[in-house]
């Protein structure tokens, strides 16, 4: 049943403070809105996201779970349990909810998170199959080749990666850790010169002060 005007007034309003980082207010609306309507599932999954960014991890599993129980096809509040237990370490967990949410309906950011844990768990292959189905989703998401380009990295399968992480940098040219991991690669392999090369185009993109200072030594010693 569709939830009442009132209802609805309190959980648009916390949706537009949880957008404006205002994550406090944001969970005092989305509690309004289940205080006026204790069956309104949507309410506890966005209130447990918003647990979730403010870091009340047992808060939000709890929202989590009852959204569910009141709404056993709501794919992204499975999902949205996935990272908490991904972040808990509780990674077959994880999985689960993943698996469970993808049955349900298919998410590039569900794959990727998948992916993630797949690859925190070095189950490499089952890795780059959700990477790769991300893509197959929506071939122009620059983050997704990023994600496979590392794990073919961890797989030391440098020719796949490097190739990942140049159609990240044709999709995104300002993607800086792409070009930061490619010159690894390519200086691995003895191309010293697509190695600067890569390094100066992400110092010019902007890196954090601290990174850049590592990078700018490492750029030294390769023109060395």
């Amino acid at each position: 049943m569709e939830p009442d005007a009132e209802v609805l007034e309190f959980y648009y309003l916390a949706g537009d403070q949880a957008a404006n980082g205002q994550l406090d207010l944001a969970i005092e609306s989305y509690s309004e809105a289940i205080a006026l309507d204790a069956d309104f599932a949507l309410a506890y999954s966005d209130r447990g996201a918003a647990y979730h960014r403010t870091g009340q991890l047992e808060r939000a599993l709890a929202d989590f779970d009852q959204a569910i129980a009141l709404d056993p096809e709501m794919a992204f509040a499975y999902a949205n349990r996935g990272n908490v237990f991904a972040e808990v370490g509780a990674l077959d967990r994880a999985i689960a909810d993943y698996d469970q949410a993808l049955q349900l309906d298919q998410y590039v950011n569900i794959y990727l998170a998948r992916g993630d844990v797949y690859r925190m768990k070095n189950d490499y292959d089952q890795a780059i199959a959700d990477y790769t189905q991300a893509i197959a989703l929506d071939p122009e998401y620059a983050f997704s080749y990023y994600n496979r380009a590392r794990v073919h990295y961890y797989k030391n399968d440098r020719t796949q990666a490097i190739a990942d992480l140049t159609v990240t940098i044709a999709l995104d040219p300002n993607y800086a850790l792409a070009y930061v991991l490619r010159s690894e690669m390519y200086s691995q392999t003895g191309e010293r010169d697509l190695a600067i090369s890569d390094l100066e185009s992400a110092l010019k993109i902007g890196l954090e002060p601290g990174i850049a200072e590592k990078l700018e030594a490492q750029l030294e010693a390769l023109k060395q």
